[in-house]
């Protein structure tokens, strides 16, 4: 169900891998693998609000909603000096931030770039995904902490569908927007 589900089934060896934003508080109980895409995030915000870019959202008198323990939470709670932050336990449903944010209960809900098109695209025009990222997340393969020898297989593999265009022809047939392939590179 989310991030923690993911380390929790790992550690339990329920499941032999698993999917993951990196994060650095995350890498303290599993190992992650060089990433295979990058993925934006962005502010969806009222249509009619005055925030314009990322810049705009860290200001006194603003709420910043986030659901707990993913990425953007990490980052907005990490980063945001003036605004408040909200947390939610669980992602709400669409119509619930879409209530959120055109009631005025929050001013901003930090979210990945696919889900604040979504649902900009779903709002009939009361909702807006700011046009930059907030923050650009490398998404990885990742095993239990200490499994070096399954790491360095999956490691390989990513390589090779890097290579072979099979990461950007899935990207492109599963029509994903603020995603793309991930440069080669090393946790």
């Amino acid at each position: 169900p989310n991030a923690a589900g993911v380390i929790g089934a790992l550690r339990e060896g329920t499941a032999d891998i698993g999917f993951l934003a990196y994060d650095e508080t995350r890498a303290r109980d599993v190992d992650f693998g060089a990433p295979f895409i990058a993925m934006a995030n962005s502010f969806l915000v009222k249509a009619t609000s005055p925030i314009r870019s990322s810049a705009d959202v860290d200001q006194a008198g603003r709420t910043v909603a986030a659901v707990k323990g993913q990425t953007q939470e990490h980052f907005v709670s990490a980063s945001m000096k003036r605004a408040t932050i909200r947390l939610f336990e669980a992602m709400p449903p669409p119509a619930d931030v879409d209530m959120l944010l055109t009631s005025g209960a929050v001013d901003a809900f930090a979210i990945n770039r696919q889900r604040s098109l979504e649902a900009e695209a779903a709002s009939a025009g009361r909702l807006r995904a700011l046009p930059d990222s907030f923050l650009d997340v490398d998404q990885c393969v990742v095993v239990a902490k200490g499994n070096s020898a399954r790491l360095e297989v999956l490691e390989r593999l990513v390589g090779d569908l890097r290579t072979s265009g099979f990461i950007k022809q899935s990207i492109e047939r599963a029509k994903l927007v603020g995603v793309d392939v991930a440069p080669p590179r090393k946790r």
